[in-house]
């Protein structure tokens, strides 16, 4: 049996939460930091990948793992920007031991 305050309960609750997920998105981004240099490398990754495209492909592979490499690097670079952007404290980060991609 159906009554007439489930659909409205729904919508309530599908409102709570998806301002709840809206609300820990909104303050995640308030705490990140602006990383100019971090934001400048994937752009420049970015552009090198798209040039490694519109070359010829008759490069023995070497392009293709370039074009692989470039993509681990902007993998890495992101994690970089998640990183900073989830230790707030400086002090905290740089306690932090440095992983090696390779």
């Amino acid at each position: 049996m159906k009554f007439r305050g489930d659909d409205l309960m729904k919508k309530v609750v599908h409102g709570l939460i998806a301002g709840i997920v809206c609300l820990g998105g909104c303050q995640t981004a308030a705490l990140a930091e602006r990383q100019p240099a971090m934001e400048a490398a994937l752009r420049n990754l970015e552009e090198a990948k798209q040039n490694l495209q519109n070359a010829s492909s008759d490069k023995g592979g070497y392009r293709a793992k370039a074009m692989q490499t470039i993509d681990l690097a902007m993998q890495q670079v992101r994690a970089g920007i998640e990183y900073d952007n989830t230790h707030n404290r400086r002090e905290e980060r740089d306690r932090q031991p440095r992983r090696s991609a390779f």
